[in-house]
């Protein structure tokens, strides 16, 4: 595990120095390069809508917002004084890094620990993989996910149970994954009495009822979302903004689609554990029931279980090659956000 913590601090103070190299490039420097990535980072949507409900009492807060990250950021910048942006990296990094502890430690229920190491290392190099460090709340939505699938194959069903009610509040993938959650539901429990069954069941299934219910979305709000998913898309051959799946703004949706697929088909092959061998496939399916077309490449680290059939399948150069290349291409993105 203190190969992905070192990998991580070290990945993430090198899109920093990128960043600050980008700002220096381009713009007035009248403020200090800190400050400006401050400016830059408060610019985007959560880093607004978190910094509107930091105006609020903590009670507003929570009746105001639906999203657990959010409650987490605001209280944080209530009790510490320090400036919301600040505490919106802070939780986003803390989130991310518990995200990738998670991830290792499923990894290492499937496979190796080199090949765990080297799956966790590939979702920390995904090139949209920066947006996690700036300000988002899927870096939550990644670590409950992960915790989930882990907690229900250690039959800790209650825990499980809590976890996906809490996810539900944030991401529609929450629901999304309950075929996932059945499959596994059957597989680790098939021996057991009736009588667990049921008593496991409840567990799990009364927390996510009650978060359903709790974030305030209507059966028409889940068929939209259902419509306008990257599935459907994929059903229709034709992107919502009516060019094909490998048009000049589609294509890097496609290409991150089709890289988690061939992970995901890799774990088929890789994994001997029926309970394992079906699950990456499952959460990609579920990501892509969950999620529009053309958010698709920065969702794609909640289905970073794919990874572990990519890391399976890599020898040494060719693991280093698609590091190398994941790095650059995240390089750049940073520079072309931060240096406009």
């Amino acid at each position: 595990m203190w190969k992905v913590f070192l990998a991580f601090t070290a990945h993430r103070l090198l899109l920093l120095v990128v960043a600050f190299y980008a700002l220096s490039a381009s713009g007035p420097k009248n403020h200090s390069h800190w400050e400006r990535f401050l400016d830059r980072v408060a610019q985007g949507p959560e880093a607004r809508a978190v910094h509107d409900l930091s105006r609020d009492s903590v009670s507003q807060v929570v009746s105001k917002s639906r999203n657990p990250f959010q409650w987490a950021v605001v209280l944080l910048a209530h009790f510490s004084g320090w400036q919301t942006t600040v505490c919106l990296l802070i939780v986003s990094n803390f989130f991310f890094l518990f995200f990738l502890f998670e991830l290792f430690g499923l990894f290492n229920r499937m496979v190796t620990t080199d090949v765990s190491t080297l799956g966790a290392i590939f979702v920390l190099l995904w090139p949209t993989s920066y947006e996690l460090s700036v300000g988002s709340s899927l870096t939550l939505a990644c670590f409950l996910l992960t915790f989930t699938l882990r907690r229900a194959l250690d039959q800790n069903w209650w825990l499980a149970g809590l976890a996906s009610a809490t996810l539900s509040l944030m991401d529609p993938i929450a629901l999304a994954l309950l075929p996932v959650y059945a499959y596994l539901f059957w597989g680790v429990q098939r021996f057991l009495p009736l009588a667990e069954w049921g008593r496991n069941a409840l567990f799990f299934l009364l927390p996510l009822a009650l978060g359903c219910l709790l974030s305030g979305s209507s059966w028409s709000t889940v068929l939209g979302t259902v419509d306008q998913s990257a599935l459907m898309t994929l059903f229709r051959l034709d992107t919502p903004a009516g060019g094909g799946l490998f048009s000049h703004s589609a294509a890097g949706q496609t290409l991150s689609l089709i890289f988690f697929a061939l992970g995901a088909v890799g774990g088929m092959f890789s994994n001997i554990n029926p309970n394992h061998r079906f699950l990456p496939l499952g959460v990609l399916l579920a990501l892509l029931l969950s999620s529009p077309f053309g958010g698709i490449a920065s969702r794609m680290p909640l289905a970073g279980i794919c990874m572990e059939g990519v890391a399976s399948a890599s020898s040494g150069p060719a693991s280093r090659l698609a590091s190398g290349l994941m790095i650059l291409l995240g390089a750049f993105e940073v520079y072309s956000v931060f240096g406009h």
